[in-house]
């Protein structure tokens, strides 16, 4: 009697493990033919109507540069577009005329200053 209840037991045991195996084997296929099925999301454009900064930082390593000369105006304020880069441009031809003037006059041997004593 005993070993007839045992044996029943192990039968109902063995037929709940196929049914879940079954059931197991069933849920892999339907979740493999949805990840196959699944297509990928694209977005083609994104409209941003706010955007909230909450810290911005910059990072400027002027002292890091090697500038021999800094020549040219800074405008602060309003710069009204073209009129004004003509007048930039002619000011930049003007100081090269300049420099090199300057460095004819410094290409001219220098004498020393003539002395008369009597």
């Amino acid at each position: 009697m005993f070993f007839k209840k045992l044996f029943e037991q192990k039968k109902k045991y063995e037929k709940n493990v196929s049914v879940l195996t079954k059931e197991i084997k069933k849920l892999r296929k339907e979740l493999k033919d949805i990840k196959e099925h699944q297509q990928s999301v694209v977005i083609e454009h994104v409209n941003i109507e706010k955007l909230m900064i909450d810290k911005y930082e910059t990072n400027n390593h002027l002292g890091q540069l090697g500038i021999k000369e800094l020549k040219g105006k800074l405008y602060i304020g309003a710069t009204y577009g073209e009129g004004y880069s003509s007048l930039i441009k002619n000011e930049e031809e003007r100081s090269i005329e300049e420099d090199k003037t300057r460095s004819k006059v410094q290409e001219k041997p220098k004498e020393g200053p003539k002395i008369n004593i009597r």
